[in-house]
This record gives C-alpha cells, structure tokens and sequence, in this order.
C-alpha cells in the first residue's frame, strides 16, 4: 500500500540532510546513495501514460554551464510513485530536490546520445521517492511515497 505524506514529519529534513551530488556524478556506484539528493531544474515533462502508469521529467543543473556535459538526466516516476508526482503537477522550470533514496538505475536507453548533456544514466522511481517542488508559483512542500522496505531494493551494474 502506497502513502503519500506533505510537509510533515522528519521528511523535509531528511531531504535538508542529504549530501548534495551534481547531475553530472550520477551513478549506480555511488556510495551510500541513499544519503544523497540531486537538486535541478525540469526542464522537459513527459506527460502520465495510462499504458505504462507512469510520468517523467528532465532534471538539468541550474547552472546552465555545468548542464553541457552530462549535466541533465531523466527521471521517470512509475506505479505507487507517479501518482503523487502527477498530483503535484511539476512542470518546467520547476526546482526539484529529489533524494536519491529508492532510485533505480537504468542506462540511457538511446543508443547513440544526442545530446551530450545527457547523463549516461536515467533514474526510475517504482517503490519509494522523497521530493521537494518549488514552483514560482507555488510551494509543493515535500512528497514521500513508500510501499516496500528499502532492503529489497537493488542497484543494476553498470553498462560495459
């Protein structure tokens, strides 16, 4: 069962707490990736799909210098966790702060990359995502969605 929680309880500050990391350090092997949270920019939303449940966005650095290499990455948001995102309708421009705690790794599924601000990685969130939204038009608070214990979570290894 999926909860949803706003602004309360030790949520902001586990967020506050995190240790900051750059769009372009991204990586499955990063040590302790659930003390970690990348802030950015969206800049690009997908719209929910009702084929696959899901909703995704572009996060890029704010800095558009450090967004030239490796300074965007997509994050998708599926099952129990798209809901709420799509709840709190995160459009471009927003801020995000968004832990990496219950991410999953994927690689980038293009091939050759376009762009390459692209990260080699893409972030997909199933089971758990703790996120803060900051709209210049409003202030989401923070969201927390969990349906299973973090222990069952895994980390693929990293494309060759």
């Amino acid at each position: 069962m999926a909860t949803a929680a706003t602004a309360g309880g030790n949520t902001p500050s586990q967020l506050e707490a995190a240790i900051p990391i750059t769009i372009h350090n991204l990586s499955p092997n990063l040590q302790r990736p659930n003390t970690r949270a990348v802030h950015g920019e969206v800049t690009l939303v997908w719209p929910y799909s009702r084929v696959t449940r899901s909703i995704a966005f572009t996060i890029a650095e704010r800095d558009p210098l450090l967004r030239r290499e490796h300074g965007q990455i997509r994050v998708t948001f599926a099952g129990a966790c798209a809901k709420p995102i799509v709840d709190a309708d995160v459009a471009s421009g927003d801020e995000v702060l968004l832990s990496l705690d219950g991410a999953e790794w994927e690689a980038h599924k293009v091939l050759k990359r376009a762009n390459p601000s692209d990260s080699f990685w893409q972030l997909k969130f199933t089971s758990r995502v703790l996120i803060q939204v900051h709209s210049s038009l409003l202030h989401h608070g923070a969201l927390e969605v969990l349906t299973r214990p973090r222990s069952t979570m895994q980390s693929p290894s990293p494309p060759r």
